[in-house]
């Protein structure tokens, strides 16, 4: 089965309310590499500080592509 190339995505699109929260029906997904994986979801939810942050303008807006190899170990670690 081929990777889907649009998904569906709540994006924060300014700062001052919530009426910055948009629903994006097909938002194209970035081209995968080698190293990539994708993630299917079938639930998500919001926490309440993803609620502040479009209210309150005081945290950054990231990319919503995030990488997280730098995150994860290269190796597994031994118990």
């Amino acid at each position: 089965m081929p990777a889907p190339r649009t998904t569906k995505a709540w994006r924060v699109e300014g700062t001052g309310s919530l009426d910055c929260l948009k629903f994006h029906k097909e938002l194209a997904l970035p081209e995968l590499s080698d190293n990539d994986v994708l993630v299917k979801f079938h639930a998500a939810s919001l926490n309440y500080r993803d609620l502040i942050i479009p209210i309150s303008g005081r945290a950054t807006i990231l990319s919503p592509w995030r990488r997280m190899s730098s995150q994860a170990p290269t190796e597994p670690e031994k118990l």
